[in-house]
């Protein structure tokens, strides 16, 4: 179960200090750990160069010129949006209540 859960952590975008920082809270063996790590990092790395080398080849081939065009732009702005919109979400009421919910802005505290 620790191998596994280790691996899943691996594939996932989070920091690897998280991980360690709470092996360090348990009296596992750095192998249960360490091992399922480096290879779910490994494997998931060569997959996200081989995914950009590859589409780096397709725009470059496509646009010849600045990657700053409108596509570009655009990815930006619908990934902040995105990013916005993920930290706006009420996770409690998703997950507990499985309910839909956006956080409404606290009211400023005076001074």
């Amino acid at each position: 179960m620790t191998a596994a859960g280790t691996l899943v952590f691996a594939f996932s975008p989070l920091p690897s200090n998280c991980l360690f920082i709470a092996y360090g809270l348990t009296s596992l063996r750095l192998r249960h750990v360490a091992a399922p790590f480096a290879i779910g990092r490994f494997v998931s790395y060569a997959g996200w160069s081989w995914a950009v080398q590859s589409l780096a080849e397709r725009l470059s081939a496509q646009h010849p010129r600045s990657f700053f065009d409108g596509y570009f732009v655009l990815g930006q702005v619908v990934g902040l949006l995105l990013l916005i919109g993920f930290t706006r979400l009420d996770w409690a009421a998703l997950l507990e209540e499985r309910t839909f919910r956006i956080l409404r802005r606290p009211a400023p505290t005076p001074l």
